[in-house]
């Protein structure tokens, strides 16, 4: 398996790392009052349907998606997810879409053209897992569009946000790194976002990122399954057979059901 991230020095194999890595907590209950682990027998206090503790045990599970509006794998990967969202549903599974700035982990400059190298690779990429996209022919300033995801962070509208930027720029051809095309954006989408919180946003911004370097996130999609990142967008049974198994993996009680 090769993970497909807009990155520098990420390893092939960091996705099979992570997963070989996670803690596996698979069990079972007997009539006994007693729980079967592997083979070995322990007594402890059986959790119950409607429980409390059940409740916390089969909670939806998050995973935190590092993204960057500039990246055109994270647009391909955005709609791979959403041809997921059955899946994601069925698994109990939520993906907390969280922006980052590249440039300030890769040092890419802002509006550079797009190496011919690393454009092939993304159109590659596109057609392997059949989303549609137009390559934006220079790298994007993106903070301005991250700075309005971050005020909408928690609301409906968020979505809807990002959503808005990845059509404008990946499918009209937009260029939205201007904080006039972000405003023009907004006003199309009638969505509300004060522009004077917008560099206190930046600050967040740059600590979000800053957090993300320093768990290991090294280029974006990264999929965050709990502390390991995984990077890169595969395609759609990959995917899937992935996030099952972390959620099998983070959810003992699903052995239960």
């Amino acid at each position: 398996m090769v993970a497909r991230a807009e990155a520098r020095g990420v390893p092939a194999s960091a996705a099979d790392e992570g997963l070989a890595s996670l803690p596996l907590a698979r069990c079972a209950a007997d009539n006994s009052g007693s729980l079967r682990i592997f083979g070995c027998t322990a007594d402890i206090d059986i959790v119950t349907p409607g429980s409390d503790d059940w409740a916390v045990l089969t909670a939806p599970i998050r995973v935190q998606v590092h993204y960057d509006f500039a990246s055109t794998l994270c647009y391909i990967a955005h709609r791979v997810m959403q041809r997921l969202a059955a899946d994601l549903a069925a698994l109990e599974l939520t993906l907390d879409w969280q922006p980052l700035d590249l440039t300030r982990i890769t040092g890419w400059a802002r509006g550079a053209p797009v190496p011919d190298e690393r454009r092939a690779n993304v159109e590659r990429v596109a057609r392997e897992l059949r989303v549609a996209v137009h390559c934006p022919p220079r790298w994007m300033h993106s903070r301005w569009a991250h700075a309005i995801a971050l005020q909408l962070a928690g609301t409906p509208q968020e979505p809807v946000w990002r959503e808005r930027v990845w059509t404008a720029v990946y499918e009209r051809g937009l260029d939205v790194s201007a904080a006039d095309g972000v405003d023009a954006l907004l006003a199309d989408a009638n969505l509300p976002a004060s522009p004077d919180d917008r560099i206190a946003q930046l600050a967040i911004l740059d600590d979000v990122t800053r957090q993300a370097y320093d768990a290991g996130v090294t280029g974006v999609p990264t999929f965050m399954l709990g502390p390991w990142p995984m990077p890169g967008i595969q395609d759609d049974h990959t995917m899937r057979a992935l996030l099952a198994r972390f959620v099998s993996k983070q959810r003992p009680a699903a052995a239960l059901h």
